[in-house]
């Protein structure tokens, strides 16, 4: 057991600053011991504004350090698999941002070198952790809906500038819509209904973008339409798009999840980033002649202001806090890398189905 888990990131991005940075020292068992990013002169800039006090600008050298117990790879998806497996040489515990890797090939490499050093692994899927999640959660798991017959998932995003290089929808280093914001409606799917068994899927690139040096590209998805059949025989589809103008009043902006089955149906919208933060659970069951609002109970939010549901990951054992829990005491962690490896499968077979115009079965393993 450890007195202090001294943890390292690699990636300087405003997420790094904005959520790791934060959550993780927010636990009083943690310590951010050192950064690695590419330029710098924002490295160190970063490291004197929150007091981390080794700066690196080659990962290897970080890791090799012998410093650190615990890493935080926050990258473009393309780095996150030489950079987990050297970390896992080393024996550190590894959070691993989304989408794990570039293929469920590399992912299935990662979970197991991970296992096989018996060290603690994450993927930051933060969704699971909105109290209205794990609410919607706890209503499927008591058999709110019943035997889930249907389930849609539907995640609308801003475009990004159609003018600027965006690593997301560069196909070298992402999978486009299906990494950034599929990932994570993929793992809702599972983690609600269940494994996926087949899927169908069209993918677009509605947006010209240019390459990092500005060259014309022939860009990574950004949008995308899913058909779905779980292993339990539930249907599904999931609708993501990374084009849309999506604003506060339109009722599908954000993400929405509707789930129907044989005692009733219930619907989430949710849209953690707008200002106010939203979130509505509605709901009916049989019997009743219309749908209600389901009101999140307070023991969801507990210390947590409602309007900043972000603050779940500053005082909850959830995402890097949970990370950090489980290493000083020994528990297990979800998600893990075998659900990022479970979520690259379907992205995979996503890829597949539209290559070849086929239904592609996702092998249960």
């Amino acid at each position: 057991m450890l007195d202090k888990v001294q943890v390292g990131l690699i990636g300087t991005s405003w997420w790094t600053e904005g959520f790791y940075i934060p959550s993780l020292k927010s636990h009083s068992d943690a310590v951010i011991v050192a950064i690695c990013g590419r330029n710098q002169a924002k490295a160190e800039a970063l490291a004197h504004k929150h007091n981390i006090p080794h700066v690196f600008t080659d990962y290897t050298k970080m890791l090799n350090s012998a410093m650190l117990d615990a890493v935080v790879i926050a990258t473009p998806d393309d780095l996150h698999f030489p950079m987990t497996m050297k970390s896992l040489e080393k024996g550190l515990h590894v959070i691993c941002e989304k989408a794990m890797a570039l293929s469920a090939k590399d992912a299935r490499i990662m979970l197991e070198k991970a296992e096989s050093r018996g060290v603690k692994h994450m993927i930051m899927f933060t969704n699971r952790w909105f109290p209205h999640f794990q609410y919607l959660k706890h209503l499927i798991d008591g058999g709110y809906v019943g035997e889930i017959y249907q389930g849609h998932f539907h995640h609308l995003t801003p475009a990004p500038s159609s003018g600027d290089y965006c690593w997301y929808y560069d196909p070298e280093r992402s999978q486009g819509v299906l990494s950034v914001v599929g990932s994570h409606i993929i793992d809702l799917a599972r983690l609600l209904i269940g494994d996926i068994k087949r899927i169908s899927a069209s993918l677009s690139t509605f947006i010209e973008r240019p390459g990092k040096e500005g060259n014309k590209i022939i860009g990574a998805p950004d949008s995308a339409l899913l058909l779905l059949e779980f292993e339990n025989g539930s249907h599904g589809s999931i609708h993501l798009g990374a084009v849309n103008l999506v604003a506060k009043g339109l009722s599908r902006t954000g993400i929405c999840i509707e789930l129907y089955g044989s005692e009733g149906s219930i619907e989430l919208s949710s849209n953690a980033t707008s200002q106010p933060p939203t979130a509505e659970l509605r709901g009916i069951q049989i019997g009743e002649k219309e749908a209600k609002r389901l009101k999140i109970p307070d023991e969801y939010f507990k210390e947590i202001n409602p309007e900043v549901p972000f603050e779940v990951f500053l005082k909850h054992s959830v995402g890097p806090r949970l990370f950090i829990d489980a290493i000083v005491n020994d528990i297990s962690i979800e998600p893990n890398f075998y659900d990022g490896y479970k979520v690259q499968q379907v992205i995979d077979a996503a890829i597949e189905s539209y290559s070849t115009g086929q239904t592609v079965s996702v092998e249960n393993v």
